[in-house]
């Protein structure tokens, strides 16, 4: 992002709604990658009571998620984009149970729109592509806005906020982009601002070297991606070169930030006491601690999300670095809603803090992982506390502790260090205990029975 973050990729709209509202530096998924993060933004719930807790899994039986609850508040309710959370990275073209059909629209009813050929071309070859070989046939293909699944997003939520005007029922809207997400389809001008641009490595990239205590599972990452396993993700020669090039993703930021804008203008001309809030539901690597895309790691760099959000009441120009997470939103948009919230959520109301930048909101927030792709299974539970501790248990591996506020990057594992074996031990009895509050079903001993604790066999 923009002036909201390391100021690569050009956000302005991003930006303008900041300026308009708060930004919450220290906001939290509730797990990565996809699926089991919207599980937590979209039900309040983690992702191991929700049922949704790996990629392309679903949401469990029963489980509500925001359209239910504000449809039973009396508000229309639309969902237009990507949703992840029936089995199927696109969707089925169906509708979730609490939003209206007729405004459903997910990457199905995208994909039956455009054509299998268009589909075929636009989905192909994302391991295997050369940035440059995309652009120049982006040019060569004539594409448009309106050819890509984020430009018809805006359209259809453009159509709707339109049907909305002048109607006495409130409205609850998600506009869900797919985009920055690989492979990245944007029009020109997009395409081409960042071709003579290289991203530069953070400061907290890390060789394989370097990675001597760290769990293993992150070290092989780090190997795969030195290697080039995955070619259009490859860190190979990043080091050497100290950039990564990466065009088409900042583009499709720029391209997305674009989109929003357009939203952003409808509401304000049509619907100006509406809460807008933007977020996402993972981040990614880019190079830091010498790895790519987003997987287990609980780094800040894939878990601390973007979280902006303006309206009526909602204080302007502000930055808060009070503790929250998605799994917070569904109950601040219930609270808006004037209707109550159901005690078995997870997430608590944060719209105090959105009114008082200055209010604090928790003390610890939980992450969690399970599985990525055809990766085997691979538990971890994080906890982050709003004192600057970042505690992770790797079920199968080792573990970590990281201070935040010495180690901003994370660089320094200190699990096995004796000056932080007090803060290590409470933050280990505080995130079983939390397992225990949240009804987690894959809590057993190994959560417990750790090689650093003292009293470990």
């Amino acid at each position: 992002m923009g002036e909201c973050g390391r100021g690569f990729a050009e956000t302005p709209n991003l930006d303008a709604l900041a300026e308009e509202g708060v930004r919450f530096d220290r906001n939290y998924a509730a797990s990565v990658p996809c699926t089991p993060s919207r599980a937590g933004l979209f039900s309040g719930k983690y992702p191991h009571a929700a049922g949704a807790w790996a990629n392309n899994t679903r949401l469990e039986k029963g489980v509500e998620t925001m359209g239910s609850y504000l449809r039973e508040a009396g508000y229309r309710t639309a969902y237009i984009g990507k949703w992840h959370l029936d089995g199927d990275y696109f969707g089925t073209g169906e509708a979730a149970p609490g939003y209206d059909p007729e405004w459903w629209y997910d990457g199905q009813n995208y994909r039956d729109e455009v054509g299998e050929e268009f589909w075929e071309w636009y989905r192909s070859g994302m391991e295997t592509r050369v940035a440059e070989n995309d652009i120049d046939e982006i040019h060569e293909r004539g594409i448009t806005r309106e050819d890509t699944w984020g430009g018809r997003i805006t359209d259809r939520a453009l159509e709707f906020i339109d049907d909305a005007r002048g109607d006495d029922q409130p409205f609850f809207l998600v506009v869900s982009y797919d985009e920055p997400h690989e492979p990245s389809l944007c029009p020109p001008p997009f395409c081409d601002m960042y071709t003579d641009e290289r991203y530069p490595l953070p400061d907290n990239y890390e060789t394989i070297e370097e990675l001597d205590d760290k769990p293993d599972r992150h070290r092989e990452l780090a190997e795969e991606y030195a290697e080039g396993t995955h070619i259009i993700n490859s860190l190979e020669n990043a080091e050497e070169e100290g950039s990564i090039y990466r065009p088409l993703y900042f583009a499709a930021s720029t391209f997305i930030d674009d989109e929003i804008g357009r939203v952003v203008d409808e509401i304000d001309s049509t619907h100006p006491d509406t809460v807008v809030t933007f977020t996402s539901d993972h981040g990614h690597y880019l190079g830091a601690h010498g790895i790519d895309l987003k997987h287990s790691p609980m780094y800040d760099e894939v878990t601390r999300v973007p979280l902006i959000m303006r309206g009526p009441s909602v204080a302007e120009d502000e930055v808060t670095d009070s503790l929250t997470g998605l799994v917070d939103l569904l109950p601040t948009y219930l609270e808006i809603a004037g209707a109550d919230v159901p005690a078995e959520l997870h997430g608590q109301s944060l719209l105090d803090t959105a009114r008082d930048p200055s209010v604090d909101h928790r003390e610890e927030v939980l992450l969690e992982y399970h599985s990525y792709g055809d990766s085997d299974f691979y538990p971890v539970r994080c906890l982050v506390t709003d004192d600057g501790y970042k505690f992770v248990v790797n079920l199968l591996d080792s573990d970590e502790l990281y201070d935040l506020n010495e180690d901003p990057g994370e660089v320094s594992n200190e699990i096995g260090s004796e000056a932080y074996t007090e803060v290590r031990n409470d933050l280990h009895r505080r995130l079983l205990d939390l397992m225990d509050e949240t009804d987690d079903n894959f809590a057993d001993d190994a959560w417990a029975d750790r090689a650093w604790r003292a009293d470990a066999d």
